[in-house]
């Protein structure tokens, strides 16, 4: 069974690369077919922007657990959320959630009592920021959404007047 042959031009370096390890049709599933190097290397930035930060305040919660109220902890992992969907959108956004209620589930649960798992932790407070993460993960999605439409109005503006200005500079007879 003989391969179609492809046109190189027409995909990323990586793909054209990588045809004779992995077969094509498991790329195009994937989505490799066509990668751009900078929208890749912000996905990448992103999601490992957001896994430290998460490291981060879940190992300072881990050592300095507090007794009393955990306040703090709960507005960290908040923050690690709007940081996630301000840097990657919606999903970013759900994923930074997801973890973070994870998170919270391991530190803050008392594993040894089986009849109190859920006692320490409201389940109207996980419920309160699960659903408060999402929310603003959407209200940030939104705003970047807007802010991007804004800049391609903007350029297509620009790109009208300058097609303007060819063609009046065309029209005009030269004088001489």
């Amino acid at each position: 069974m003989k391969r179609k042959k492809i046109n190189p031009s027409s995909y990323s370096s990586l793909f054209n690369h990588s045809q004779t390890y992995l077969p094509y049709r498991f790329l195009e599933k994937m989505g490799i077919k066509n990668l751009d190097p900078m929208k890749t290397a912000e996905i990448v930035v992103a999601y490992s922007t957001v896994i430290l930060l998460h490291a981060v305040v879940f190992f300072s919660a881990f050592f300095f657990q507090l007794q009393g109220d955990r306040t703090i902890f709960f507005l960290l992992f908040f923050f690690t959320i709007i940081v996630a969907a301000s840097l990657g959108g919606l999903l970013l956004g759900f994923f930074s959630t997801v973890l973070a209620l994870g998170e919270i589930l391991y530190l803050f649960t008392d594993w040894s009592h089986p009849k109190s798992l859920l006692a320490s932790l409201s389940l109207l407070n996980l419920a309160t920021f699960f659903i408060g993460g999402i929310l603003v993960s959407y209200l940030i999605d939104l705003v970047r959404h807007a802010k991007e439409i804004q800049e391609y109005k903007k350029r297509s503006e620009n790109m009208l007047v300058t097609l303007f200005n060819c063609t009046m500079r065309l029209r005009k007879p030269a004088r001489t």
